[in-house]
């Protein structure tokens, strides 16, 4: 599980990209994060997923949803531990911890999660 950032000239994005054998991202699933701080953001999945690459492991979807600055400052100041996909289709749940090197490198990294959990 990938969380990444994404900005054009219109908006600020927040990403979240899967293996598709492994997550499918579906329309009002959810996606919550859990700050160092406790604090825990909860995201809809508004659009399907897209293909962005492909590797030996599979391909790997990605989708988007808006966030503000004030979500930028905050991720660029305070630590993420944990993810959470709630598949809202079939009731799974997937979470793990974060492994997030140089998170507050000016929002441009990508965090991964690794492990998916039932």
């Amino acid at each position: 599980f990938q969380i990444g950032l994404l900005s054009d000239k219109k908006a600020n994005y927040i990403t979240f990209g899967a293996y598709q054998k492994a997550i499918k991202f579906n329309l009002n699933d959810k996606v919550s994060i859990l700050f160092d701080d406790e604090e825990i953001w909860e995201f809809s999945i508004s659009e399907k997923g897209y293909r962005v690459d492909k590797d030996t492991e599979g391909v790997i979807f990605e989708t988007k949803t808006k966030i503000t600055q004030k979500h930028l400052e905050k991720m660029s100041k305070v630590g993420m531990k944990k993810w959470r996909y709630s598949d809202e289709k079939n009731g799974k749940i997937y979470t793990n911890h974060i492994e997030s090197p140089n998170y507050r490198n000016e929002y441009n990294a990508t965090f991964r999660g690794y492990g998916i959990y039932k």
